[in-house]
Formats: C-alpha cells, structure tokens, sequence
C-alpha cells in the first residue's frame, strides 16, 4: 500500500507544491511508508532531490480525476493528498467513486468539500471561513499557519544586517525581481541580496544595473546567511512568506497567482506584513522608502512558525 501525491511543478509554476509534497513524503518515509507522485507529463523535477519512491507522469492533465483513480487502483493507493487547485465536485466524485480516500489543499473555502481533510495554510484561516461550503461530514478541517511547510534546510540566525533581501521563489519570476530591486535601488543605498534560481530572468537583468551593492545568489539550498544580513525582505505571498515569518524578519510580500490573493491579504491584515499586491503590476520605489525608514522594521518579531507542519500532516495521512 502506498500514499499518493497528486500535484504537478514545472520551471514556471509549482514549486511550492512540489517542496511542500516532498517534505511530507520525507516524513512518511521515516515511518517506513510508501509514496508516488502523480504528476502532469510536462513535470520537471530538477529543482530538488525527491524523496517519492515512485513518480507516475499522466498521459492526460494531471488532473485527470478518471486517469489518478486508474493509477490509484493499479498501484494500490488507497489514500492521496490533492495538492492543486483543479479538484471540484466532479474530481472529487469521481476519486470517491473509486473509492480513493483523499485530503486537498484549498484556499477557496468555498464550493463542496467531501474529502478526509482540507488544509488551508492562510495564516487567518479557521473552520470559520468554512461556513458556507458544503463538507462532507467526516472532513477534518486543518486551518493556519501551523500547517505551513517551510524549507527544512532553513538555519534560524541573528539578523545583523542592515541589508535587503529579495526573492520571488524556485522558478522564472518573469523579471518581477529585477524591477524591484530597481525601484529600491533609486531609494536605498545599502546592500540588496537577490535569491533566484538559475531559471530566473531576473538574473541578467540584475547584472544590468552593475551596482557593487547588489549581490545575486543562484540555486542556494539554505539561505541563511544570506538573510542573515538583512533588516527587511521582499518576497512572493507563497512559501517564502512563511517562512520569513519563521525567521522573524519584517517582509513585504506579493502575489502571482490567485491562491496567493488572499495570504498577501490576511500577512497585510493581521499586522504582520505589507501587501504589495499583484507582482505582475509596477511597483514605485516610494512604498520601499517608506518602509525601510519605519523603525519598527529595526525591531525583531517572535517566529510564527515551528517548521514541524510536515510531520502534522504526515500522521493525518497515517490515520
């Protein structure tokens, strides 16, 4: 018997799915249990060692409901975590038909739910928000931060610094990174860090600017003691914003797809960050300006997040 993984990540989106699926799979590993990754056929894999005993590419979407519970069957997968946003009622029917049993990711919180579990890691989220969906009656409800998976490579450290920190994720950020970093370019004088991978079009156009106080750091597993020297960091409103908070350093944080609409929002709402809204649009270098002369930038937040959400997760799908 194995634990299935449906998901799909290629160099342009789904990074996060795919760290965040693998960290659980690292811990079900640890107890001696199965995984298989069900995957969309154009799934790249390059960006971290995996930790699935078996990846599966779907002839068709990766979220072809029919085709996954197939798999399911021939594998003997009797229990999978949906980690995309495609899974409506009719996906959902369909892998009940089967009779997969099976939890997803969610931050609609809206529509029919009739899995074992929904998580939703929005840092405001609670069964609240769950109010007007429609739950099937055993479904677990797993709301919040806690539930958040962070880079287990990730070293908490003193922040020293008085430098920036800028990161819009794994994959190609269009060059988003790049025109921030040169809006705080025109208002800062201090260091700036840029954290990309090598897939990044950010990267040359960083280059461009040939400022000797702008660093730029290539496919870095752990970045802490880049982050280290920083007061304030710029990020995606993804798993980066986490684990930001997890580091307990004052960010800004902005979206790209709409799942992270509402996480930019509620970090802005709950006090505990700055929204810079749609990263798509051009940001000016005033908001920048602004926040680096706010003193409360000087002073250090406790961590919100205690990087054991994985194993949470790990023994739900256990149960």
């Amino acid at each position: 018997m194995a634990i299935g993984f449906n998901f799909d990540a290629n160099s342009s989106v789904g990074y996060g799915h795919l760290n965040r699926c693998n960290e659980i799979a690292k811990e079900l590993k640890k107890r001696k249990q199965k995984t298989i990754a069900i995957v969309g056929k154009n799934f790249n894999n390059s960006f971290i060692d995996l930790h699935f005993d078996e990846v599966i590419k779907i002839n068709n979407s990766f979220s072809d409901a029919g085709e996954i519970a197939q798999i399911c069957i021939e594998k003997s997968i009797p229990k999978l975590l949906i980690d995309h946003y495609q899974c409506d009622v009719i996906f959902q029917e369909t892998l009940t038909s089967y009779g997969i049993v099976f939890g997803q990711y969610d931050f609609k919180c809206e529509g029919s739910y009739l899995g074992k579990f929904v998580i939703n890691i929005n840092p405001c989220a609670n069964k609240y928000w769950y109010n007007k969906a429609v739950l099937n009656r055993e479904t677990k409800l797993l709301c919040g931060a806690k539930f958040a998976i962070i880079n287990p490579n990730l070293v908490t450290k003193p922040l020293e610094g008085e430098g920036v920190f800028v990161c819009m994720g794994g994959g190609n950020d269009n060059g988003v990174a790049a025109s921030i970093i040169d809006q705080i370019n025109r208002v800062y004088k201090g260091e700036i860090h840029l954290v990309a991978s090598s897939l990044s079009s950010s990267i040359p156009l960083v280059e461009k600017l040939n400022n000797a106080n702008i660093t730029t750091h290539v496919d870095l597993s752990d970045y802490s003691e880049v982050i280290k020297r920083c007061h304030y960091a710029i990020v995606s409103a993804g798993t980066l914003s986490y684990e930001m908070a997890y580091i307990g350093i004052p960010f800004s944080c902005g979206y790209f797809a709409e799942n992270q609409i509402k996480i930019a929002n509620s970090w802005q709402q709950s006090g505990l960050a700055h929204s810079l809204g749609c990263l798509t649009n051009k940001i000016s270098g005033q908001p920048f300006k602004e926040l680096l002369n706010n003193i409360s930038l000087k002073k250090p937040r406790k961590p919100l997040i205690d990087g054991l959400a994985a194993k949470r997760i790990a023994e739900v799908l256990l149960t």
